[in-house]
């Protein structure tokens, strides 16, 4: 390394900034477009609760018209909860598992790098920021499954009252598209469980020497 090159890696090292790896770019692009679907979502059901109007809701012998029920709008924030939406953020949680366990991984120590002191260092910063971002997509999943519970209750409840045909087919393909959903959000909850062990386990024995 050229004199340059170690002034510029000790500058980078004094003023604390850790660079970004592609697996915490792709792990971090991909939670965040999927949060902002999921937010983006839930608004959109909302504004409709105060712009769109049901005719069918509205009082006998009142000029004026209501707006969609509760159940409905709860149906439209919550339909986003999907197995695309939930596979979506367990991907997240694949990028995190290869910055923290994969091969090329900057966590795993080169017992032949000189500057083995500062390399221990990178790494417990690349596993505590790892730790933050596989809790923000656990925090996330667990609200993808609360969601997909909820449309699910209340897909069944706007289906009240139509032929019965329509009914079990219109709800079997709810339950079928939300029970992938919490079959995903349940795997990407216990596989950020075992990521944060493995992420425990590290760190322990850093603790230890200190």
């Amino acid at each position: 390394m050229t004199l340059a090159g170690t002034q510029s890696a000790d500058g980078r090292r004094r003023s604390g900034r850790l660079p970004w790896d592609l697996a915490e770019i792709v792990g971090v692009g991909t939670l965040v477009a999927t949060v902002a679907l999921g937010v983006f979502s839930v608004a959109a059901g909302i504004a409709y609760g105060f712009t769109s109007v049901n005719e069918s809701s509205s009082p006998v012998g009142d000029g004026g018209q209501a707006g969609p029920s509760v159940v409905e709008m709860i149906q439209r924030c919550t339909a986003w909860a999907s197995p695309i939406v939930a596979a979506l953020a367990l991907a997240s949680l694949v990028a995190l598992w290869w910055e923290i366990a994969g091969p090329s991984s900057p966590t795993r120590r080169n017992e032949a790098d000189v500057d083995a002191g500062a390399r221990d260092v990178a790494a417990q910063g690349h596993r505590l920021r790892a730790r933050g971002l596989i809790l923000a997509a656990m925090a996330f999943l667990t609200v993808v499954v609360v969601a997909s519970l909820a449309n699910m209750a209340s897909a069944f409840d706007l289906n009240t009252g139509y032929p019965s045909q329509i009914v079990v087919s219109g709800d079997l393909a709810v339950v079928g598209e939300e029970i992938g959903t919490l079959v995903l959000g349940a795997v990407g909850v216990f596989a950020g469980v075992r990521l944060l062990r493995v992420i425990r386990a590290a760190v322990a024995p850093e603790g230890g020497r200190d």
